[in-house]
């Protein structure tokens, strides 16, 4: 689902809270975006109070970033972890919240992407990461990007040293 302009619903802000992320259990449905800030804010907390400093500076080494970078970094990446959230196959899951998005001539989609209930939430942010990361960065050796190829390359060797570290 895609907006056809920069601004959101009130033309002012980019940020649609329409677009939910939990709902089972709520009294109403909480924004998907506050809930993918919660992540990034819980992983933070799990940084900071789990790992331990070996392992936060293994991360840190594998990432070619200091400790205080790596972990900006990763609560970025578990900030997106549920980006797939906001695709019509996983709103249109409330139809009371997904009617105003798919009635909004502001957002487009594939005809029927609320009927492909195959198409998962999980699948969605996969596909979607890596496009967005590259978008993200400057170059292919950078950061997010270089990361991926970098593991590609050496295999699970270097993946393996930190989860023992663990």
């Amino acid at each position: 689902m895609m907006k056809r302009d920069d601004g959101g619903a009130s033309g002012h802000c980019v940020l649609d809270v329409r677009l939910w992320g939990k709902q089972s259990g709520l009294s109403r449905p909480y924004p998907a975006m506050c809930h993918l800030l919660d992540t990034g804010a819980v992983f933070q907390a799990l940084w900071d109070v789990v790992l331990g400093d070996e392992l936060k500076a293994a991360v840190a080494e594998a990432l070619d970033l200091g400790v205080v970078d790596a972990r900006s970094v990763v609560s970025f990446w578990a900030g997106l972890h549920d980006l797939g959230k906001i695709t019509p196959p996983f709103q249109s899951q409330v139809p009371g919240c997904y009617k105003p998005i798919g009635d909004d001539p502001a957002y487009v989609c594939a005809q029927g992407a609320e009927a492909e209930k195959g198409f998962h939430h999980e699948t969605a942010s996969h596909w979607s990461l890596y496009p967005l990361l590259e978008v993200l960065t400057e170059a292919s050796d950078d950061v997010t990007v270089g990361l991926v190829a970098r593991w590609a390359v050496r295999g699970e060797e270097r993946v393996a040293s930190v989860d023992r570290l663990g």
